[in-house]
C-alpha cells in the first residue's frame, strides 16, 4: 500500500526511511506526531515519555508505541524505521509525494 503525503509529511517519512540521498534531517517530535495523524493515527500519552499511536482504521495493527524525544535525530530514526516496518510493513517505497 502506498501513501501519498503532502510535502511536510513526506519529508518526515523520507528522513526516517532514507528515501533518497540528502533526505536525512533531524525531525521535531511535533512533526512526527502530525505525520502519524495524517497516516490515520490518534496520539495518546502514557507513563513517562512513552507515547502510543492508535489507528483510526481497523485494518491496521492495534497500537504503535515509542518514546517521545524533542528531536528525532538520525540514531532515533534508525531505531523507529525497523519498528514501523515490522509493525506495519512500511518501507521507503510505501511513501510518495502528493502532486
Amino acid at each position: 500500500m502506498s501513501f501519498y503525503l503532502k510535502h511536510r509529511n513526506f519529508k518526515v517519512m523520507a528522513s526516517i526511511f532514507k528515501i533518497s540521498t540528502g533526505d536525512r534531517h533531524s525531525i521535531r517530535w511535533e512533526d512526527f506526531v502530525h505525520t502519524m495523524s495524517a497516516l490515520g493515527f490518534r496520539y495518546s500519552t502514557n507513563k513517562g515519555s512513552q507515547r502510543t499511536f492508535k489507528p483510526r482504521r481497523s485494518e491496521l495493527k492495534p497500537n504503535f508505541r515509542c518514546h517521545e524525544e524533542r528531536q528525532l535525530d538520525a540514531y532515533r530514526q534508525d531505531v523507529i524505521a525497523p519498528k514501523l516496518t515490522a509493525h506495519f510493513g512500511w518501507t521507503a517505497s510505501s511513501f510518495k509525494l502528493k502532486q
